[in-house]
């Protein structure tokens, strides 16, 4: 069982279930994330293996907030919180520019992805902000 010892420690475990929980979603039903990013289309097996790699760097990304969650060390969580939204904002910079210059994306981009990506944002600010 995980101890929260600190305010900042919350905003790491909701960064840690929201993206293992995302990941799992993108690995066992990548179609179905894919149709709520993009419009109505026959997804490939590249496609599917895609997202499903995909998944993985998800799952792969709670690591860093896990172990700045076990260390209850201040510093670790603020470069953890730091690198993330650095990494997250580009991300987002990286979907709108997608969006506008591709005829795959639609505004479900804008309601599902991008949304939630600015979710993940504004939580790891507000953890950030506890540091």
């Amino acid at each position: 069982m995980i101890k929260l010892n600190k305010p900042y420690e919350f905003f790491l475990l909701t960064d840690i279930v929201a993206w293992s929980i995302i990941g799992l979603l993108w690995y066992f039903y990548p179609e179905r994330m894919l149709a709520a990013n993009t419009k109505e289309m026959k997804y490939n097996s590249v496609c599917l293996h895609m997202s499903r790699a995909f998944a993985i760097f998800i799952i792969i990304s709670v690591i860093p907030s896990y172990y700045a969650l076990i260390k209850h060390d201040n510093s670790l969580a603020k470069y953890t919180f730091m690198c993330k939204i650095n990494l997250l904002l580009f991300l987002l910079v990286t979907m709108v520019y997608d969006n506008y210059t591709s005829t795959e994306w639609n505004e479900k981009q804008y309601k599902f992805g991008m949304f939630g990506l600015s979710l993940a944002i504004i939580n790891l600010s507000l953890g950030l902000y506890f540091v």
